[in-house]
C-alpha cells in the first residue's frame, strides 16, 4: 500500500481546515489522512507545528467570537406557543431573541483567568498598579 505524503498543498488544507472547524480528526480527515498521520508529521516538521498552533489560535478566536456573539447579540429564534409557532397579523412568524448568560460567563471566566495571569506575572517583577517606581520611596 502507498503511503500519503503531507505535501505542501495537503498541508495548507489540513490547516485551512483546522482553522476552520479547531477538530484535528476532522481536519485530518479532509484531505484523506489519520488523526496519528497529521500528528506524526507535526512532530518533524517545525514550521507545520508552529503554523498548526496559529491555526488552533485562529479557531479559538472564531469560537471566542461566536461566543460573545451568542451572548450578547442573541440568536433569533421563533416563537413557540402550545406547540404551534406564533403568527402576527401579517401572518409571519414571530421570532424572539435568546441569550446565552452561560456564554457570557464563560467568557468572563476565561477573561478572568487571563488577567488573574497577566497580573501575577506583572506583579512577579516588583511593579504595582498605581507606583511609578519599584521598590524604595514614594
Amino acid at each position: 500500500m502507498k503511503k500519503l505524503r503531507l505535501t505542501g498543498q495537503r498541508s495548507k488544507r489540513f490547516l485551512e481546515a483546522l482553522a476552520e472547524t479547531g477538530n484535528v480528526t476532522l481536519a485530518a480527515r479532509a484531505i484523506g489522512f489519520s488523526r496519528g498521520g497529521v500528528y506524526a508529521h507535526r512532530q518533524i516538521d517545525d514550521a507545520f507545528a508552529k503554523a498548526w498552533e496559529e491555526a488552533e489560535e485562529v479557531a479559538a478566536d472564531r469560537l471566542e467570537a461566536e461566543a460573545w456573539r451568542r451572548g450578547v447579540e442573541g440568536v433569533s429564534e421563533p416563537l413557540v406557543s402550545a406547540g404551534k409557532l406564533v403568527r402576527d397579523d401579517d401572518d409571519r412568524p414571530m421570532v424572539i431573541q435568546r441569550y446565552s448568560d452561560q456564554l457570557l460567563i464563560a467568557l468572563l471566566r476565561l477573561r478572568g483567568s487571563a488577567t488573574a495571569r497577566q497580573s501575577s506575572s506583572t506583579s512577579a517583577t516588583g511593579w504595582r498598579i498605581g507606583s511609578k517606581q519599584r521598590g524604595g520611596a514614594r
